[in-house]
């Protein structure tokens, strides 16, 4: 249905690497926690059709260094056990070389599409199954006169 939006669940990598997602353009943050019994923090998202975007996101511990490279406080969730609270920023993706970023006409560049697996040959024939049919006797030797 157009114009129909949807939340979805993002889970979150507890890594120094960033994390990236590929969401339709305005694409909104409406939540971040940890489901119960989970370690890692998710984002929830607000989704609707449309171009999509690259975004790029970071996850730091309390008390951990943070690099103040592009980078913007999206929320902070607290662990199922309350042993962590984990801090999530986004961090903004140059446009330089990126190819889900805007070209000079103003429209999204997609990206290419996976290659796809070459056609399988198909299998041999397999064997005539001749358990049906009665296997042959042996000849017998001749009798001698």
């Amino acid at each position: 249905m157009p114009g129909t939006r949807y939340v979805h669940r993002f889970p979150l990598a507890l890594s120094d690497e960033p994390v990236e997602f590929a969401w339709p353009d305005g694409a909104e943050i409406v939540h971040v926690g940890c489901k119960p019994h989970e370690m890692q923090p998710s984002l929830w998202v607000l989704l609707k059709d449309g171009p999509v975007k690259r975004r790029r996101f970071r996850v730091f511990g309390t008390g951990h260094p943070i690099s103040d490279a592009g980078l913007q406080h999206v929320g902070s969730a607290l662990t199922w056990d309350a042993q962590f609270v984990w801090h999530v920023f986004e961090q903004r993706i140059e446009a330089q070389g990126d190819p889900m970023t805007q070209t000079n006409a103003g429209e999204p560049t997609p990206p290419k599409p996976p290659e796809q697996p070459k056609p399988q040959q198909p299998p041999e024939k397999p064997p005539e199954d001749d358990e049906d049919e009665e296997p042959e006797a042996p000849e017998s030797p001749p009798t001698p006169a």
